[in-house]
C-alpha cells in the first residue's frame, strides 16, 4: 500500500518587518538626517551683517509705525553692540557684528519728515546700510570690505 503524499502547507506569513527593511528604513532616515544638517549649516553662514540690517530696518519701521498710531515719539538709542527703540528691551547685534553711524538724538515721530540717519552694520564679509529718511526706511546692497 501506498501513502499519498500529503498536500503542501502554505508558509504561514509572519506580520512583522524584516532585517533588510528596517535597513532600508534607516539608511533612508540617516540620509535625510544628513541632509537636514548640511541645510541648517548653510544658514549659519549667513552674512551676519545682512541678517542684522534686516532686523534693524524693521525695528526702525516698527517704531514708526508706533509713533504714527500713538503719536508718542520713539527715542533710537544705540551703541556698538546693541540698540534700543522706544521702551522695547535692548536688541543685541550678533557677536562678530558692529553698529556705528547713525545721528545720536534720533527720534522716531510723525513729523520726523525732514530728519534722516545712516546705520552702519560690519562684520568680516561686508557691511551693510540701513537708512531712515522721514518715515522711510531703506537697506542697501553688503559691501565688500
Amino acid at each position: 500500500m501506498t501513502v499519498p503524499p500529503e498536500p503542501m502547507m502554505p508558509r504561514k506569513v509572519d506580520g512583522g518587518i524584516t532585517l533588510i527593511e528596517m535597513l532600508i528604513v534607516m539608511a533612508i532616515i540617516g540620509v535625510a538626517t544628513g541632509a537636514a544638517t548640511l541645510g541648517l549649516g548653510a544658514l549659519a553662514r549667513q552674512d551676519a551683517a545682512e541678517v542684522e540690517a534686516h532686523k534693524l530696518a524693521a525695528a526702525l519701521a516698527d517704531g514708526i509705525d508706533e509713533a504714527l498710531i500713538t503719536g508718542l515719539a520713539q527715542p533710537v538709542v544705540w551703541d556698538s553692540a546693541g540698540y534700543r527703540i522706544g521702551t522695547e528691551p535692548l536688541l543685541v547685534v550678533a557677536g562678530g557684528v558692529t553698529l556705528t553711524g547713525g545721528a545720536m538724538g534720533l527720534v522716531l515721530s510723525d513729523s520726523m519728515a525732514g530728519d534722516h540717519a545712516v546705520f552702519v552694520l560690519q562684520d568680516d564679509a561686508g557691511e551693510w546700510r540701513v537708512s531712515v529718511a522721514g518715515l522711510a526706511v531703506a537697506i542697501d546692497a553688503g559691501v565688500a570690505p
